[in-house]
C-alpha cells in the first residue's frame, strides 16, 4: 500500500527571503472566473481521493452484488505525506469582484444589509501572513490534499481576522465604502499586465504551456467549455466532433471514469452533433451499463 502513497520530505516557501520588505510582496485580483479556473486545474490535476466505489461504478453496477462487479481486488486510494512545511511571511494586496451569492449563505446575507449590493468589491486591501510551520517537530502529515489544505487554511485564519480594519476601509462591505477610502480614494494596482497562464493538463500530466505542441494547444483550449447543459449546447452548435470528444472525455473524469474504446466514443460524438440530446440525457447514458466504451478510472497500483 505504501508504494501509491506520494512522500514530501520537506517543503519551504520564502517570499523575498534576503531583505526585510515593508511593502506589498504581492498583488493579487481574484475573480469568481479565477477561482472556477483554479478548481478546474486541480480537478484535472489531482488524482481521485476516493476511497472504495467511485460515483461512476455506483451508477452503473447498482443492484449487483459487489463481490461480482470485482475482476481484481481494487487499487488502493492515494495517500500524501508530508514531513516537513515552512512559508515565509507574506504581505498582500488584494483586489477582488465577487458576487455575494457565491458566499456561504449568512455571510452573503450579512454583506447584503450591509453594503446595499449584490457584490462584493475589494480595493488593495492589505493581508499580513505571519511564517509558519507546519509538522516540524511533530507527526508527519498524513491524508488526502483537501485535508492539507483545510489544515493550512485553518492556521491562517487568524492572520485573515487581523486584517478587518484594512478589509472594511478598502471594500464596500460597510455602507457600500462611503466612508471608507473605498468610495473617496481606492488603492490602485501596481502593475495591471495579464500574465497568461503558464500550466495546463495536456493528455493527463500538469505542463508548461511553451511545452505543448501548437496543433494540440486547440485540444488545451477547449476545456475552458464548462461542463453544464449550457457548455453542452455550445458544443453541440460548434458541429465539432473534436470538441464533442473533449467534453466527453471531462465529463467522464468528474465520475471518476475514462475512455476505453476511442473509435465508439468518436462515433458516440458524432451522433450528437445536430441531435436534440439534453446533458442529462448525455449523463444517463455514459454512466449506464449501455454505455459499453468507458471503464472505471481507478488509480494505478
Amino acid at each position: 500500500l505504501s508504494e501509491t502513497d506520494a512522500i514530501l520530505r520537506s517543503m519551504s516557501l520564502e517570499f523575498f527571503p534576503a531583505k526585510d520588505n515593508e511593502g506589498v510582496v504581492l498583488e493579487s485580483n481574484v475573480s469568481e472566473e479565477l477561482i472556477k479556473d483554479i478548481k478546474d486545474f486541480l480537478r484535472e490535476a489531482t488524482p481521485s481521493q476516493l476511497e472504495g466505489l467511485c460515483l461512476f461504478q455506483i451508477a452503473r453496477w447498482a443492484g449487483t452484488p459487489y463481490h461480482q462487479t470485482l475482476e481484481k481486488p481494487p487499487a488502493p486510494s492515494r495517500k500524501y505525506v508530508l514531513k516537513g512545511f515552512q512559508c515565509g511571511d507574506l504581505k498582500i494586496g488584494l483586489w477582488c469582484k465577487l458576487s455575494i451569492s457565491s458566499l456561504p449563505s449568512f455571510a452573503g446575507a450579512m454583506l447584503t444589509l450591509s453594503s446595499f449590493s449584490a457584490t462584493l468589491d475589494v480595493d488593495g486591501a492589505r493581508v499580513k501572513l505571519e511564517r509558519q510551520s507546519f509538522f516540524i517537530g511533530s507527526k508527519p502529515f498524513e491524508g488526502t490534499l483537501e485535508a492539507l489544505a483545510n489544515l493550512i487554511v485553518e492556521r491562517y485564519k487568524p492572520c485573515i481576522r487581523h486584517s478587518w480594519r484594512s478589509l472594511i476601509n478598502n471594500s464596500n462591505a460597510v455602507l457600500g465604502g462611503l466612508f471608507s477610502r473605498h468610495a473617496w480614494n481606492p488603492r490602485k494596482a501596481t502593475n495591471k499586465t495579464l500574465i497568461p497562464a503558464v500550466l495546463c493538463v495536456w493528455n493527463g500530466v500538469v505542463t508548461l504551456r511553451s511545452e505543448v505542441p501548437k496543433a494540440d494547444m486547440v485540444q488545451v483550449y477547449k476545456k475552458d467549455v464548462p461542463l453544464d447543459e449550457a457548455g453542452f449546447q455550445q458544443v453541440l452548435k460548434s458541429y465539432d466532433s473534436g470538441s464533442m470528444e473533449t467534453f466527453l472525455r471531462r465529463l467522464l473524469g468528474n465520475f471518476d471514469a475514462k475512455v476505453s474504446d476511442s473509435a465508439q466514443l468518436a462515433n458516440y460524438a458524432r451522433s450528437l452533433l445536430g441531435s436534440k440530446k439534453s446533458f442529462d440525457e448525455v449523463v444517463d447514458f455514459i454512466i449506464s451499463p449501455q454505455c459499453k466504451w468507458t471503464v472505471p478510472a481507478l488509480p494505478s497500483s
